[in-house]
C-alpha cells in the first residue's frame, strides 16, 4: 500500500509528505538489514495513513 501510495500520488523530485517519513524508514531499515546480512527476513508490519490525497489521483 506504501508502494503504490507513493507511486499514485506523488511525482518524481517531489518532497515525500513528513508524516510517511517513519514508514519509509522502517522500509530501508528492513532492505539494508536484508542486503548486509543476506538472510530473507519478513518486512515488518507497518502502517501509514495518508493525510492528503491529491484530486484526480487514485490511491490504489
Amino acid at each position: 500500500a506504501l508502494a503504490r501510495y507513493l507511486f499514485n500520488q506523488l511525482d518524481i523530485g517531489e518532497s515525500i509528505p513528513a508524516p510517511l517519513f517513519e514508514a519509509i524508514a522502517m522500509v530501508l531499515a528492513w532492505a539494508y538489514e536484508v542486503k548486509d546480512t543476506g538472510m530473507n527476513k519478513d518486512l515488518p508490519e507497518i502502517s501509514f495513513k495518508p493525510d492528503v490525497l491529491k484530486p484526480g489521483r487514485a490511491l490504489i
